[in-house]
């Protein structure tokens, strides 16, 4: 049961992330995004352009997108496999961007993640109740999250760096320039890979519980940017449409 709610929150985390980039390239455009991102970007295109080394597919296009094209020339795999090449690869990408989201977190962000807990579930939710109950406290994840934040000391450099990283790799931990599909089949090779070591005696379920604290913050992290990113967005919406029926209204009093 463990593998299948690790499984949900990482789709969620995943799928949170390839929407909220989506969102800010419609804004921004993918290469100012990318520039933004850099990070995760390099984290990203980098173990993905050495995932398709690994499949013996040459890693050719930059890791920046070009203007108006979220896609690296020579990154997308074509020809025979060319699927089954991307999801090997889109699996290496994510278990890089794990790592380093690990690595991040030991290094900068423990003094946050302590603060951030859910006080009805401490460890990873294993069971439906428990997950739907997490589920249904998402405006007290963002309160949470934001008295987390408000407790740091921002003077103290680490906390600005953890925080800006985290979004980073938190956005580009899939492929969010590739196939989403390939994302989600790359989580299902990495949640594969897992059973497999724990079928072989390997202690995973140890790790992954421990991972929770982790885990609850890029998902709230993520929920939050969404939250402001579709703000932002309703009001320039909104602000485009006042404008159109003033001009129009400006161009009906001119005739």
């Amino acid at each position: 049961m463990i593998y299948l709610a690790f499984a949900i929150w990482m789709m969620l985390i995943l799928l949170a992330g390839m929407m909220l980039y989506r969102l800010w390239t419609r804004l921004l455009g993918h290469r100012l995004v990318d520039w933004l991102l850099l990070p995760g970007t390099v984290v990203s295109e980098l173990a993905y352009a050495n995932g398709l080394l690994l499949t013996g597919r040459p890693a050719a296009g930059g890791i920046i997108s070009h203007a108006g094209n979220s896609y690296a020339p020579g990154q997308v795999p074509t020809g025979k496999y060319a699927w089954t090449i991307s999801a090997i690869a889109s699996l290496v990408a994510l278990a890089g961007g794990c790592a380093v989201m690990v690595l991040v977190a030991e290094s900068f962000g423990r003094d946050i993640l302590f603060h951030f807990f859910l006080p009805w579930s401490e460890t990873l939710p294993t069971e439906l109740p428990g997950g739907l109950e997490v589920l249904s406290q998402q405006g007290k994840l963002i309160a949470l999250l934001t008295k987390a934040l408000w407790q740091q000391d921002w003077l103290d450099w680490r906390t600005g760096l953890f925080v800006y990283l985290s979004i980073c790799l938190a956005v580009r931990l899939g492929v969010v320039r590739h196939d989403w599909r390939v994302a989600l089949a790359s989580e299902a090779g990495l949640l594969g890979l897992l059973a497999g070591l724990g079928a072989l005696g390997v202690d995973v379920q140890g790790p992954m519980e421990d991972a929770w604290p982790l885990l609850s913050y890029i998902w709230t992290l993520l929920l939050s940017l969404l939250a402001l990113t579709l703000l932002l967005r309703g009001i320039i919406d909104a602000v485009h449409i006042i404008r159109s029926k003033s001009a129009r209204r400006e161009s009906n009093y001119d005739e």
